[in-house]
């Protein structure tokens, strides 16, 4: 442990050179969990107060003057630095359409840095030009040999599920004093800088209860052996946001034992890493990670939660994400979730971060982002279709050489081909009669004219306020933002062209051009036919227009 670093060393030291009187104080009453140095000169006296109470020797050494019996108030007097970091890996666009969605959630509701640390292994470089102006910094990070090419079970078909252990990598940065790991797959509801006032390093801890699960006050001291043993079985945490103090003797002690994680063939190798590698931990309360499968009033009910507490919506294990419903409303069972949001209990708090995420994030955000994806997504197909260069080994055979035909002398040619016989020009008396001429419609008066086409009326240009689905505020109140989705639901219900499950409620009324189609429900296109000319009517049958037995004047 170096001389500045006091983190790993809980409890007081006393004053090696006098009798100094020591006082710290902590707004939490947590006085021990840093290490502090008294005065090695003198009987000073020393008073440390911290708000957070979170203690860092990194930025800043605060030890008495070495000659002499002082006193020395000390202050929070360097503010601390704080980050939110996502930790990418692969080359599927599927997880870099996540991210930009939401990096710019992200932004609305921070001032702090926001660092994308990215696998040299298996990056494109597409990828990091996309991000690189919606983050304060991309960073890379080489997992070769850790988690890229190393053989482990993996409980995913489509990436290898050691690889999230990659959030290691966060604890590089130690530029900063407390870092948020967090995941892309989530729905931020407010502001989410309070995370940074919590005691670290958390995680959010299922096995600690319900009663407790909304609390960060308690420490967790974990068990290596059995948190190894229990691997296989569901996870114990949810790593989707973790709270952490960089530092380069926490990072090579994760590298020690990722090797235990493999050779046990763990479920969750970043939770139980996690968990095996931190002597104690806090719970990461549940408010700031919520999965979207506790998304439900009685959950929240024992969680002793409302509504309006939630920060973060997590979007994990299920191939239907939010971004994933909004792009195409369908769920699991194929129901379309705009005709069940109302009646499915699954939808009853999941509805929330979907339209919130709908209204704030991807209406403003689409088309934009749809271009990029789609560019990278051309380019990416581009590079598999060229092959590489071949070596002259792989070279096919060379072709044989084309033999060409002997000049044919005068005895071998064909017989010359028969004259055409082009017919005599006919003369005047073998001319055809002329056609007769032909009668073209008289020219019509004014009063024949039919009537001028309607004139076509243009909507009037929408101001903000009349937009059908305004932004929220920059910095609204929960029941604000609350407000202001439920006012987003009204307006998907008329927008929307099914019906209820139960057809309880009533079918909005066809756009212009539009009917109803009785077997789908759905407004489909109609041109109006238009009417029979006067002495002609509509034969039903072939839709034609056929004279009637009326004598027409």
């Amino acid at each position: 442990m170096s001389g500045r670093d006091y983190r790993g060393a809980p409890g007081y030291r006393g004053n090696p050179g006098g009798g100094g009187y020591r006082d710290y104080r902590d707004d939490r009453g947590a006085p021990g969990d840093r290490g502090y140095r008294g005065n090695p000169g003198g009987g000073g006296y020393r008073d440390y107060r911290d708000d957070r109470g979170s203690y860092r020797g990194d930025t800043g050494s605060y030890r008495g003057a070495p000659g002499g019996g002082g006193y020395a108030h000390i202050g929070n007097a360097t503010a601390k630095k704080f980050a939110y970091a996502i930790i990418h890996f692969g080359n599927n666009p599927v997880y870099l359409e996540l991210e930009m969605y939401f990096f710019r959630m992200l932004r609305q509701y921070t001032q702090h840095d926001i660092i994308y640390l990215y696998s040299e292994s298996d990056t494109p470089e597409s990828f990091v030009d996309a991000i690189r102006p919606l983050v304060t910094k991309v960073v890379p990070y080489d997992d070769r040999k850790i988690t890229f090419d190393v053989e482990f079970k993996s409980g995913y078909a489509n990436f290898n599920t050691l690889r999230t252990c990659n959030f290691i990598f966060a604890y590089t940065l130690t530029q900063y004093d407390t870092v948020c790991i967090i995941e892309s797959d989530m729905v931020i509801m407010k502001p989410l800088d309070s995370i940074f006032a919590l005691n670290a390093p958390a995680i959010l801890t299922y096995h600690i209860g319900n009663r407790k699960i909304k609390f960060n006050t308690d420490k967790i001291i974990n068990n290596p052996s059995v948190v190894i043993a229990e691997c296989k079985n569901m996870g114990r945490l949810n790593g989707g946001v973790m709270l952490i103090h960089p530092s380069m003797h926490m990072f090579h002690k994760y590298l020690s034992k990722i090797q235990d994680v493999v050779k046990h063939e763990c479920k969750y190798p970043n939770e139980t890493l996690f968990e095996y590698v931190n002597e104690f931990h806090y719970n990461l309360p549940i408010q700031y990670n919520l999965s979207h499968f506790y998304a439900k009033t009685h959950k929240l009910a024992k969680y002793g939660l409302n509504l309006s507490d939630i920060y973060v919506y997590h979007f994990n294990e299920t191939k239907y994400k939010h971004l994933d419903i909004i792009k195409n409303p369908l769920d699991e069972m194929g129901n379309n979730w705009l005709d069940i949001i109302n009646t499915n209990e699954k939808y009853e708090i999941k509805k929330f971060p979907i339209m919130h995420y709908k209204v704030s994030i991807y209406d403003k955000h689409h088309p934009e982002i749809r271009t990029t994806i789609e560019a990278i997504e051309s380019k990416m197909q581009g590079k598999k279709i060229i092959a590489k260069p071949r070596s002259p080994e792989d070279s096919p055979p060379p072709l044989p050489p084309v033999m060409l035909a002997k000049p044919r002398s005068p005895e071998d040619s064909p017989p010359p081909l028969p004259t055409v016989m082009l017919p005599k020009p006919r003369s005047p008396e073998d001319s055809p009669p002329p056609l007769p001429p032909v009668m073209l419609p008289k020219y019509r008066s004014p009063e024949d004219s039919p009537p001028p086409l309607p004139t076509v009326m243009l909507p009037k240009h929408r101001s903000p306020e009349d937009s059908p689905h305004p932004l929220p505020k920059q910095h609204s109140s929960p029941k604000e933002i609350i407000q202001e989705i439920l006012e987003s639901f009204e307006q998907v219900k008329k927008s929307s062209s099914g019906s209820s499950s139960q057809g309880s409620r009533k079918k909005s009324k066809c756009p212009k051009g539009t009917r109803r189609n009785k077997k789908t429900g759905i407004c489909e296109p109609h041109e109006k036919k238009s009417k029979c000319p006067k002495g002609t009517r509509r034969n039903k049958k072939t839709g034609l227009c056929e004279p009637t037995n009326k004598n027409v004047e």
